[in-house]
């Protein structure tokens, strides 16, 4: 049986942390939502110069005000965006560390602490940096996404001619589908494998 084997029982103590990890998750995401509503600003900007007003921040979204008439001419347009769906990578990237680091029964002894070290200082905040990076852009072009599908004619006004339609297409594209899973998930296995593979190597003498 798959469970029998280390690999096996690797993967079925993942999925047991990962329970406790996405409910640590959910519990703090909110914190982060400032610094994300500030970062996905920047990105629209540089993309759609002048077409946000303001970001307000919610309990479960944020909210861009933008510069275009909402159809119907009743005001402005508002868009709500749910950042979570762009940041429980986190949740995943802990799971896979905590379990690889469970796993490895000789990762003390052979200094896996500053294999991890090394890792999350190799950049700048860390792996919730690149968390967070993940979030701001998938924020980001969820809205400009938004704007695509629902008042496109509107957005000739602000210069989305074709090429910032396929940068928005390709951006929503990467934010929505790759990038909250696969990068929490790579700097996961490259620090899980860091451990595991002194403890092969142990077993193999």
């Amino acid at each position: 049986m798959a469970e029998g084997t280390p690999l096996g029982r690797l993967v079925l103590r993942i999925a047991l942390l990962f329970v406790p990890c996405i409910a640590l998750w959910h519990f703090m995401a909110p914190w982060a939502d400032a610094a994300v509503a500030t970062g996905a600003r920047l990105i629209v900007d540089v993309v759609l110069p002048g077409v946000v007003r303001q970001t307000e921040i919610g309990a479960q979204a944020l909210t861009f005000v933008t510069a275009i008439t909402a159809p119907g001419g009743a005001g402005v347009l508002t868009v709500d965006v749910n950042p979570r769906l762009y940041s429980y990578g986190i949740a995943l990237y802990a799971a896979i560390v905590l379990g690889a680091s469970v796993f490895s029964l000789v990762f003390r002894g052979l200094g896996g602490e500053n294999l991890v070290h090394d890792a999350l200082a190799s950049m700048p905040g860390g792996v919730f940096a690149a968390v967070l990076a993940v979030t701001v852009w998938g924020a980001a072009f969820d809205f400009l996404a938004h704007l695509v599908r629902e008042v496109p004619g509107a957005l000739d006004s602000h210069g989305a001619g074709t090429i910032a339609r396929t940068v928005i297409a390709l951006g929503y594209q990467m934010g929505s589908l790759m990038f909250p899973t696969v990068i929490p998930a790579a700097l996961a296995v490259a620090i899980a494998r860091k451990q595991l593979l002194p403890t092969a190597v142990v077993r193999a003498n």
